[in-house]
C-alpha cells in the first residue's frame, strides 16, 4: 500500500513537471517564431533601404547626364549661331 501511494506521487509531480516543460517549450516556439519574423522584417527593411540608396544614386546619375546633355547642348548653340528665320531656339 505504501508503494502504490509513493507510486501515485510519483507520477502526480512527474506529470506537473512534464506540463511545465510543456509550458515552457510551447513559450520558446513562440518565442523562436517571434524572432523569426522580426529578423525577417529587419532583412526586408533593409533590402527596401538599398534599393531606396541605389534608386537614389541611378536617379542622381540620370540627372548629371542630362546636366552634361544640356550644357553639350548650349556649347553647340553658342558654336553654331542659327539661322535667322529658321529657328528661335536651338
Amino acid at each position: 500500500m505504501n508503494t502504490t501511494v509513493a507510486k501515485i506521487r510519483f507520477s502526480r509531480l512527474f506529470y506537473s513537471d512534464l506540463v511545465n516543460v510543456q509550458c515552457a517549450f510551447d513559450e520558446t516556439e513562440e518565442a523562436v517564431l517571434q524572432l523569426e519574423n522580426m529578423i525577417e522584417t529587419i532583412e526586408l527593411r533593409e533590402k527596401e533601404l538599398e534599393h531606396r540608396f541605389q534608386l537614389t544614386l541611378y536617379q542622381k546619375k540620370r540627372e548629371d547626364e542630362l546636366d552634361d546633355l544640356k550644357g553639350k547642348q548650349s556649347l553647340k548653340c553658342e558654336m553654331m549661331p542659327c539661322e535667322l528665320g529658321k529657328s528661335t531656339t536651338c
